[in-house]
């Protein structure tokens, strides 16, 4: 399970691993503290934004852009 497991759902998504949270807002805070240890474009969120977000979790929303261009 664990190499197919990789190379069917994550690595097509151009990601190495996933780290996940208990919540949205945790997903949030891992960011930031990753961002103060490694380069910023090492990590990324992948979550679903709503219109009710607050400011800090807006911020990490993914542009059309970059969501359309996502695999």
């Amino acid at each position: 399970m664990g190499g197919d497991h990789f190379r069917e759902n994550i690595e097509p998504l151009g990601y190495k691993a996933f780290l996940v949270a208990v919540d949205r807002e945790a997903c949030a805070f891992y960011k930031e503290a990753l961002d103060l240890l490694l380069p910023p474009k090492y990590s990324e969120i992948v979550f679903t934004e709503t219109t009710t977000d607050p400011v800090h979790l807006k911020k990490w929303h993914l542009d059309s852009k970059r969501r359309a261009a996502d695999p």
